[in-house]
C-alpha cells in the first residue's frame, strides 16, 4: 500500500513500519513534522533542483530505511549521489527509478550508479 500526500486530503492512514510514503513533487518541509515517523520514502524530483535546494532536509527523516527517487531529468543524474550527500538511510538504502523506461526499472545505491554510469557509457 502506498500513502500519497494530497493537499485536498485530511487524513491518511498508514503504516509507517510497512508503508511506503510517495510524496511526488511535494516538498520536503511540508512533512518535516512528521518525517521522524517515515521509514520508506519515495519521491520524484529533478536531481539538479534537488541537489541545489532540498537535499540538506533529507536528514529530517531521521528513520528512513530506505528511499526511491523518481529521477524525472535522467537516470544519470543520479551517479555520485550517495558518495556526495548524506542519505540517513545508508547509500545502500537508495534506490533509482528509471522513469524514461516503460519498464521503470530500480538501481540500488553505489552498484546501481556503477550499472547506470556502465549503461550510458
Amino acid at each position: 500500500m502506498h500513502a500519497k500526500y494530497d493537499a485536498t486530503c485530511r487524513c491518511v492512514w498508514t503504516n509507517f513500519d510497512t508503508d511506503i510514503i510517495e510524496i511526488g513533487t511535494s516538498l520536503f518541509k511540508v512533512f518535516k513534522p512528521v518525517a521522524h515517523f517515515v521509514r520508506r520514502l519515495k519521491f520524484e524530483r529533478d536531481l539538479q533542483d534537488f541537489y541545489y535546494s532540498e537535499v540538506y532536509d533529507v536528514p529530517d527523516f531521521v528513520n528512513i530505511k530506505k528511499i526511491y527517487i523518481a529521477l524525472s531529468d535522467g537516470l544519470w543524474r543520479g551517479v555520485g549521489s550517495t558518495e556526495k550527500y548524506y542519505w540517513p538511510c545508508g547509500k545502500e538504502n537508495v534506490f533509482y527509478i528509471d522513469t524514461d523506461s516503460d519498464s521503470h526499472r530500480v538501481f540500488r545505491g553505489c552498484d546501481g550508479e556503477r550499472e547506470i554510469d556502465s549503461l550510458l557509457a
